[in-house]
């Protein structure tokens, strides 16, 4: 694993930060578990709607508006906590930043009170890097009768878990 040189800052995307959030989230070179991405004003709207989170990852120590590594949009519904897009720059890849971003969405379930995580995976060509790094969470991927993907675990033992995982 490569080590980090400043240490990762996850928190609730700011105004300041939505341009560079929503370009992050346009480029091919990433870990993109909805295959997808975001305008400007999908990520407003999002934000704007009850129990929706938009959370953006960055390295602490530099300017939040210049250096948007990460997106994650999430939501709570009555029991679990959905990580609707998860993205991370390829080059942050294999940093522990991952996994940091599953430890924050984990927290965030517990105080909103979801038993469950669940991570969906939309498969496509471009997101092979997320179908791995799913892959080693939880109990692996799992196919949905409507033939959707995703992984879940349970919100208390996501620390136990990337425990195993990151060794």
């Amino acid at each position: 694993m490569n080590t980090l040189t400043n240490p990762i800052d996850i928190g609730l995307l700011e105004d300041a930060c939505m341009a560079q959030a929503a370009s992050l989230s346009m480029q091919a070179d990433q870990l993109n578990a909805g295959a997808r991405g975001y305008s400007e004003t999908d990520l407003r709207d999002w934000k704007a709607r009850p129990d929706h989170y938009a959370l953006r990852v960055s390295l602490g120590g530099l300017p939040r508006d210049s250096n948007v590594i990460g997106l994650m949009l999430c939501h709570a519904d009555d029991e679990d906590f959905i990580a609707d897009a998860f993205l991370l720059a390829n080059s942050q890849l294999g940093r522990g930043i991952e996994h940091e971003m599953v430890r924050v969405i984990s927290q965030m379930a517990l105080a909103c009170g979801c038993g469950a995580v669940v991570l969906p995976l939309n498969p496509s060509a471009t997101n092979a890097a997320t179908r791995d790094f799913y892959s080693r969470l939880g109990s692996g991927i799992e196919t949905l009768p409507t033939g959707a993907l995703e992984v879940a675990f349970a919100s208390i033992a996501a620390e136990d878990m990337l425990t195993r995982v990151v060794g």
